[in-house]
């Protein structure tokens, strides 16, 4: 059985939150900020935000946050970092299944819900939507990187590198038991949206599905398989480590002997 991999990615963001903003709310006219969304499965998307914010754009729950909770003493500078995008989901196969019971899907959008404002703040979510006119199912959860005492400061509330590996690790054990776990770290992408690593998983994952092999008896054969995905993963733009150097440093350390 295939492995099934929690996806986490956030991005900061700069500016209004406009473009993020036409993107989760499918905005008419704005087609082009959601290119894989299937319009005839648009009323299936689900809006979860908090009180007071329900019906708020992006760029308006911004500024209801900032005037209620910012007490910096100087004037906010317009290059700052102003709105963390937050995108939840997992492997395709995986997701459907957890999609395909009411019990499961709760439980999937409660634990999501939970690390998210014990990562960023309950106070800080301005925006929690859910995705269900694409191939699959994914949560956008954005928020404002307030600080306790009232400061704005992205980098105080996401950390270093370190930091972000402990939270994809964090979120992926509380995934366990829904079947995903933890991917692959420093995949070697950075200043990358939201929508851009949504399609890039969306990719990598037909590339899986069409690039299997099969046996004269139908069945998989996995080593076949393992170079075709990595090959594709990596023109996904994915930095897989090499199977033959994993295997090396597996038979280095006496692994499988």
């Amino acid at each position: 059985m295939s492995k099934q991999f929690v996806v986490y990615h956030t991005e900061k963001g700069e500016g209004s939150g406009g473009g993020l903003s036409n993107h989760i709310d499918r905005v008419p006219g704005k087609e082009h900020t959601y290119k894989n969304a299937d319009p005839k499965l648009k009323h299936l998307n689900k809006n979860f935000s908090p009180p007071g914010y329900e019906n708020l754009s992006i760029p308006q729950g911004i500024k209801k946050r900032i005037a209620e909770g910012y007490n910096g003493k100087r004037k906010i500078r317009s290059d700052a970092v102003k709105f963390l995008s937050h995108m939840f989901s997992g492997s395709n196969k995986q997701m459907m299944k957890i999609f395909s019971d009411e019990k499961t899907i709760t439980h999937w959008l409660q634990q999501t819900y939970n690390f998210a404002k014990e990562e960023f703040g309950k106070e800080n979510i301005i925006k929690i939507s859910l995705h269900l006119d694409e191939r699959t199912p994914h949560l956008h959860i954005t928020s404002v990187p307030l600080t306790p005492d009232g400061r704005l400061s992205a980098r105080e509330i996401m950390g270093d590198r370190e930091k972000m590996k402990e939270r994809q690790s964090k979120y992926a054990e509380m995934m366990k038991d829904l079947g995903l776990e933890r991917g692959i770290s420093n995949t070697g992408i950075s200043r990358e949206t939201a929508q851009d690593f949504s399609r890039r998983v969306q990719v990598a994952d037909l590339e899986i599905e069409k690039l299997k092999v099969r046996k004269s008896d139908n069945s998989i054969d996995p080593v076949e398989t393992l170079f075709k995905v990595t090959k594709a993963l990596k023109l996904a733009k994915l930095d897989l480590l090499d199977p033959q150097r994993e295997a090396k440093a597996k038979r280095d350390k006496g692994i499988g002997r």
